[in-house]
């Protein structure tokens, strides 16, 4: 699983006051501990800073690959915002967050991920809002592909974001997020799929419980990718995931973890 760290972001308490601080060293020590926790990429989301947003993120990019070999993500939907961090990307390949079926964002972010080679995510909805049906985020996909292939992005570049949407608003949600990624991914081979995990469990408690359940769920049907609020307690079951499906040779990954101590996450674990 290609887990994207999504701690660094402005609504998530303390983010905004480092950024405005221009804190390197807590800015690092999160990104660190996300790494620590599985996370292969960090993505960077400053949009309640609308004024500075494009500042911010190359201050952002600069400070944590100064300290850190990590790919960067960009959550924004502000080209400029995109460019002023794809610029200064140093360590592997980056990603933007997001394009949608709308024409107008299409057109203003897809060309970014052409000239820098960026990975794309691309959410189901387009101008007619939000489909709360598996038929409805269907049909946008065919627009994603047009899009992509008249820029020429490889489609092993693009994820599908078939949406979540939490649980506790309708209790089909997670139904429904399953039906249209089992549906993707049988009609749609060529391109990979992700998700924001978080928003499954909105508004509820021991929200690691439903999250860590829920990416299994996505895991069994193929799902390669995930943005996730990592904590210690979902990076070990991450760290478990990738050992059970094969992504974790010879579970090196997982025993290093175990040797760290960053499985110990119930009580009475013994060593």
């Amino acid at each position: 699983m290609f887990t994207i760290g999504a701690v660094i972001n402005t609504s998530v308490e303390g983010i905004d006051q480092i950024i405005q601080e221009r804190n390197k060293t807590e800015l690092v020590k999160i990104a660190q501990m996300q790494i620590e926790c599985g996370a292969k990429m960090l993505a960077i989301n400053c949009g309640t800073r609308i004024d500075s947003e494009a500042e911010d993120i190359e201050w952002m990019f600069r400070t944590i690959q100064d300290e850190i070999e990590v790919p960067l993500c960009i959550d924004s939907p502000n080209p400029e915002a995109h460019e002023a961090g794809l610029k200064v990307h140093r360590h592997g390949k980056p990603m933007v967050d997001s394009i949608t079926g709308e024409k107008e964002r299409i057109n203003s972010i897809l060309p970014l991920v052409k000239k820098y080679g960026a990975m794309v995510t691309a959410i189901l909805h387009d101008e007619s809002g939000m489909p709360d049906n598996v038929e409805d985020r269907l049909k946008i996909v065919p627009k994603i592909e047009a899009a992509i292939g008249e820029y020429k992005i490889p489609p092993e570049d693009v994820y599908l974001d078939c949406m979540v949407f939490p649980v506790s608003v309708d209790s089909n949600n997670g139904k429904i997020y399953l039906e249209t990624l089992k549906r993707v991914k049988s009609e749609y081979p060529s391109y990979k799929t992700i998700c924001g995990l978080n928003n499954i469990s909105y508004g509820l408690p021991q929200e690691d419980i439903l999250n860590t359940a829920f990416l299994s769920m996505c895991s069994a049907l193929g799902q390669e990718a995930a943005y996730v609020e990592i904590t210690r307690e979902s990076g070990a079951f991450i760290r478990a995931l990738e050992a059970l499906n094969g992504e974790d040779l010879y579970t090196m990954n997982y025993i290093e973890a175990f040797r760290a101590s960053q499985l110990d996450i119930f009580t009475g674990v013994s060593k």
